[in-house]
């Protein structure tokens, strides 16, 4: 099934690079992040496209 909006290739061959268990796909519009809540090694969130 097509991806719509078409994700950026630039995108994700960045996230290819990085173990899977570091990549966070997130759907929302907004992410909060707090000291407290911080991870303790590097992660990365992804927000999708909206239409």
């Amino acid at each position: 099934m097509p991806c719509w909006p078409p994700r950026s290739p630039r995108v994700e061959t960045f996230l290819a690079r990085h173990p899977a268990e570091q990549v966070t796909r997130f759907g929302g519009s907004t992410l909060e992040l707090t000291p407290e809540t911080l991870p303790e090694r590097t992660h990365i969130y992804v927000f999708e496209q909206s239409r």
